[in-house]
C-alpha cells in the first residue's frame, strides 16, 4: 500500500507562483513511490489566489485548499495546514519557491531510512549581513540556554507520529522550531540552495521576525528573567556598601562637628535616577512578555479560523 506525503504551504498573494509551485511538486513526487496531497492555506490573500487554486485543482485533484478568514500570520497558516494534513509524512514549505520543491526528494529518502524529522539548512542566503548575524546570534543563544538543537527554517518533514504528538500539545502559542526539537525524535538535516522568488515580494515583515524571536525566547528559556535577577544583585551589592559608606561618613562629620559640606551632585543624582529607572522599565518589559504569554494561553484563542475548504 502506498504511503501519502502531504505538502503544506501557507500562501499570501502568491497567485503567480502557485501554478509553478504545484507543477514542480507534482514532478518531484511522481519520481517517488508515494501518493501525495498539496494543502494550500490561503492566508487572507487580496489577489486572485483562490481562483487560481481552484483552476489548478481541476487539473490536480490532489490540491486541497484552505481559505482562512484573514491573515493569521505565517505560523497560523502552517498550523492550519498541519491540522488538515492526512499524509504519513508532512512537509511544510513556503509558496514563494524560495524553498525549492526539488529538496523534497532527499527529505523523503531520509524519512524512508528511519528519520522522523528532517530539518533543512540553507547553503546560501539572500539575507543582509546584519540579518545573518542576528539569526546566528539568536539561534546560538537559544541553543545554549534551552539546551536544544533548533531547526533554522520552517522547511521540514515530519513523520505522522511526530505531527500527532505536536498537534496534541495543549499550548496555543507554539514556537514550532523549538517544539519539534523538544519532542526528541530522530532528526536529520538536508541542505538546500535558496531559490529566487519568481514573482511578488516577501511577506515576512521585520515585526513578524521580531515577534517570532520573542516567542521563541519566552517559550523555551527563563534566561532573560535570570539575567535581570543577576544584574539586580550585581547592582544591589555595591549600592549597599556605598550607602553604608555615605551614612558612616555623614555620621562622622556630624559627630565631630566638621566644617564640611557634600557637593550638590545634581548630575550624579539625575544620571542615577535615569539609569535605575531604565533598568526597572526593562525588567518590567521582560516580565510583561512572560505575563503576556500566560494571558494568551489562558484565553485559548485559536491560531487560525478556516472560512472554507475545497
Amino acid at each position: 500500500m502506498k504511503k501519502k506525503i502531504s505538502i503544506v504551504c501557507p500562501a499570501l498573494n502568491e497567485e503567480k507562483n502557485l501554478p509553478l509551485l504545484c507543477q514542480r511538486i507534482q514532478q518531484v513526487i511522481s519520481s517517488t513511490p508515494h501518493d501525495y496531497e498539496i494543502v494550500i492555506a490561503d492566508n487572507g490573500s487580496s489577489d486572485n489566489s483562490i481562483t487560481v487554486l481552484k483552476e489548478i485543482q481541476k487539473k490536480q485533484p490532489q490540491v486541497k485548499i484552505l481559505e482562512l478568514t484573514r491573515n493569521f500570520g505565517h505560523q497560523g497558516g502552517i498550523l492550519a495546514g498541519l491540522a488538515n494534513a492526512t499524509g504519513n509524512a508532512v512537509i511544510t514549505m513556503d509558496a514563494d519557491l524560495q524553498h525549492p520543491p526539488e529538496t523534497i526528494a532527499p527529505m523523503i529518502k531520509l524519512w524512508e531510512q528511519g528519520f522522523m524529522v528532517v530539518n533543512s539548512e540553507k547553503e546560501n542566503s539572500h539575507s543582509t549581513p546584519f540579518r545573518k548575524f542576528m539569526d546566528k546570534l539568536f539561534y546560538s543563544l537559544m541553543e545554549h540556554y534551552a539546551d536544544l538543537e533548533f531547526g533554522h527554517s520552517d522547511f521540514r518533514l515530519l513523520d505522522r507520529q511526530v505531527l500527532d504528538k505536536f498537534n496534541s500539545l495543549p499550548e496555543t502559542e507554539k514556537f514550532m522550531r523549538g517544539l519539534i526539537s523538544w519532542l526528541g525524535f530522530k532528526t536529520a538535516i538536508v541542505k538546500y540552495k535558496v531559490g529566487d522568488r519568481m514573482y511578488g515580494v516577501s511577506k515576512y515583515t521585520a515585526k513578524q521576525l521580531w515577534d517570532l524571536a520573542l516567542n521563541g525566547i519566552t517559550s523555551f528559556s527563563l534566561a532573560p528573567l535570570r539575567m535581570m535577577f543577576t544584574f539586580g544583585v550585581m547592582i544591589f551589592i555595591p549600592s549597599f556598601f556605598y550607602l553604608v559608606y555615605l551614612l558612616t561618613l555623614s555620621f562622622l562629620i556630624d559627630y565631630f562637628k566638621m566644617d564640611f559640606k557634600f557637593p550638590p551632585g545634581w548630575a550624579t543624582i539625575t544620571v542615577t535616577i535615569i539609569f535605575f529607572g531604565s533598568v526597572q522599565m526593562l525588567s518590567i518589559g521582560i516580565l510583561g512578555e512572560y505575563i503576556g504569554r500566560i494571558y494568551s494561553e489562558v484565553k485559548r484563542r485559536p491560531k487560525f479560523i478556516i472560512k472554507d475548504s475545497y
